[in-house]
């Protein structure tokens, strides 16, 4: 019966487990029954004892084990110091090796250092304790340690990476390059400095920080982080934001590709253009290395769906609430759509075990008033009352707590405009949108920007050039085709009712899946899709997206889910990309139409494509 070890890697910052630096391995039983879990809970048991003998023997003797077990598995996870994060992976593994061998249980992963699984004598317990400290010694930096330390106690941020350190953000920081054994020198940051210095040579009068938001949530992130960049433009202001889609400063991409990570992070927040950072934080770098940062002014959850599940030990949306939850460790301002029935009960948890910390709600559902009035009258301490934003008679609001003489309070009441005057909202239909401005509208209050310039902003954003992939309509005569990245299905819904409300005379459906999707996740796509009752969907196999699956095999299983609920035969066709998907629904276009065309591994050039029929003046 084999214990598997699946995966071993560094948590670098604030992360599900605590808010150290680390050292995690995930492990697994080939077995699923009861046998296999016994054993496993055995190894991990046995895991703790070795690890905690190797970190006295090393010197670690104030550093932490944990052991989170979840269905398919379980992580095991020591602290370790920031500047030792590869030796401590080194020695996580020798102890998930020295575990195996007390429980009799074969292995794959994690071999033995001077075995290679073919008779060769593993290491003894003092060998390995002799190459792990060597290890360390040769990982360990005075320099950063002494940076760190001087940082700490003048309360200057401070970032660190294999390849550079910096201190401050944005316009207020400075990046010196490292030189240990495991830096490179490369993409450290525009304006890096050779050479880590002395803490007596740094320009501590010269260094300040900049104002930081991290936005995470399970759909809505990207546009509420573009949104908010572009209420910060329209102050006058650098705005640096990290996403899904890549890195930019102050409207100019500086790098392309999902940076929602601590790497995108740290590009941010080390460009000197940067007078505002806003931090995509997605659910992967959160589990896969931690918080990019300690501190921020603000973060923002904006709801809480399943997609995911199943990767490291997160399998259930109260598991995914807690990932996100990560975020809130960093500030004392966190907003919280009051929609989200997940949400609703993490902010009254988390508020429970922080006083100290502030939640702001944003509601489609609630009057803001009245939402404001319960929250003073549940808790009555006015410092602990956040700002609460949402729609009165169509127009988007957010409710302010003003302390009064006499220690009352009233709310004070700012108007943003009509939501259906907003080309993000596509006149009022797309009530998600409508919902992620209102969280991007509370957070940019408490960043400090000035309302009318996120009135100004809100007024203009939309489409296709300032938000692709992301409820951009393209318009042929009579037909309508919303072009969207929505890729599960609280996303899918989420768009499908917004066509529902574009009133269609028929609804027109193209939609793909990534294979790493397990079946009921694909089953539950199609289902909602169903839901719709869509006249036709469009297949899309997209096989550079199989991820382990054949071939076809996630069309084909979509199509049968698809026809368990009504919507097969003549209303479903397959096609093997989006450049077939886009021929086909041109070809199938009627006046009156509305059609959902998800965009994915051709994303670019389909929404090139889509913009240049209409242009051409292309009408059905």
């Amino acid at each position: 019966m084999t214990l598997e070890a699946i995966d071993s890697r560094r948590l670098t910052g604030p992360n599900l487990l605590w808010d150290a630096p680390g050292a995690v391995l995930d492990v697994a039983s080939a077995s699923s029954d009861d046998a296999g879990r016994r054993r496993l809970a055995g190894a991990g048991a046995a895991w703790q004892g070795e690890a905690r003998r190797l970190l006295d023997a090393v010197g670690w003797q104030s550093e932490r084990t944990c052991v989170l077990e979840h269905p398919n598995g379980c992580s095991l996870a020591i602290s370790a110091p920031l500047d030792a994060l590869y030796a401590a992976t080194e020695l996580n593994e020798a102890a998930w090796r020295f575990a195996v061998a007390a429980v009799g249980a074969p292995s794959d992963g994690a071999e033995a250092e001077g075995g290679d699984g073919d008779g060769e004598a593993a290491e003894t317990f003092e060998e390995t304790v002799t190459r792990l400290r060597d290890a360390i010694d040769a990982e360990r930096d005075p320099r950063l340690q002494a940076l760190q330390r001087a940082a700490t106690e003048r309360r200057v941020r401070i970032l660190i990476d294999d390849e550079a350190l910096s201190l401050g953000a944005g316009r207020g920081s400075r990046t010196w390059l490292r030189d240990g054994p495991y830096s490179e020198n490369e993409g450290a940051g525009e304006g890096t400095i050779p050479q880590l210095p002395s803490p007596d040579e740094v320009p501590w009068e010269e260094l300040h920080d900049v104002p930081v938001a991290l936005i995470t949530g399970t759909n809505g992130k990207t546009t509420t982080t573009r949104l908010l960049a572009a209420m910060v433009r329209q102050q006058g202001l650098g705005a640096g934001q990290s996403s899904t889609e890549g890195v930019w400063v102050d409207g100019e991409a500086i790098g392309e590709g999902d940076f929602s990570g601590p790497g995108g992070a740290r590009l941010v927040l080390r460009h000197p253009g940067v007078d505002v950072a806003l931090l995509e934080t997605a659910r992967g770098g959160l589990l896969r290395r931690g918080l990019a940062v300690t501190a921020a002014d603000v973060a923002l959850i904006t709801n809480v769906a399943e997609d995911h599940l199943g990767e490291f030990g997160i399998h259930d949306l109260e598991g995914l609430a807690r990932v996100k939850a990560i975020v809130a460790r960093a500030t004392r301002h966190l907003v919280l759509n009051h929609d989200d029935e997940v949400l609703r009960e993490l902010g009254r948890r988390l508020q429970a075990e922080r006083p100290e910390l502030v939640v702001h709600w944003f509601t489609l559902e609630r009057d803001p008033r009245q939402l404001a009035e319960i929250q003073l009258a549940a808790d009555g301490a006015i410092e602990r009352l956040g700002s609460v934003a949402g729609l009165i008679d169509g127009r988007l609001v957010r409710v302010d707590p003003v302390s009064q003489a006499g220690a009352a309070a009233e709310g004070e009441l700012v108007d943003f405009g009509a939501a259906a005057d907003l080309p993000l909202t596509l006149g009022g239909a797309a009530r998600y949108n409508v919902a992620n401005a209102l969280g991007a509208l509370l957070v940019a209050h408490r960043l400090g920007l000035v309302d009318e310039a996120a009135r100004e902003a809100l007024a203009r954003f939309g489409g296709a050039a300032q938000n692709p992939g992301r409820g951009n309509v393209f318009t042929y005569g009579r037909a309508r085709v919303i072009a969207d990245f929505a890729h599960n299905p609280h996303g899918i819904e989420a768009v499908l009712d917004t066509a529902r409300r574009l009133d269609p005379e028929r609804l027109l459906v193209v939609i793909g899946q990534a294979g790493d999707r397990d079946d009921r996740a694909l089953t539950e796509l199609a289902h909602t899709v169903a839901r719709h009752d869509p006249d036709l969907v469009i297949l899309k196999r997209m096989g550079e997206y199989s991820r382990g699956r054949e071939a076809g095999e996630v069309a084909e299983h979509l199509a049968r889910a698809l026809a368990e609920r009504g919507v097969g035969g003549e209303r479903q066709r397959t096609v093997e990309d989006e450049s077939a998907a886009l021929e086909l629904l041109r070809a199938e276009l009627r006046a009156g139409d509305v059609a959902l065309f998800t965009v994915h591994a051709q994303r670019q050039p389909t929404l090139d494509a889509l913009a240049a029929l209409e242009r051409a003046g292309f009408s059905v």
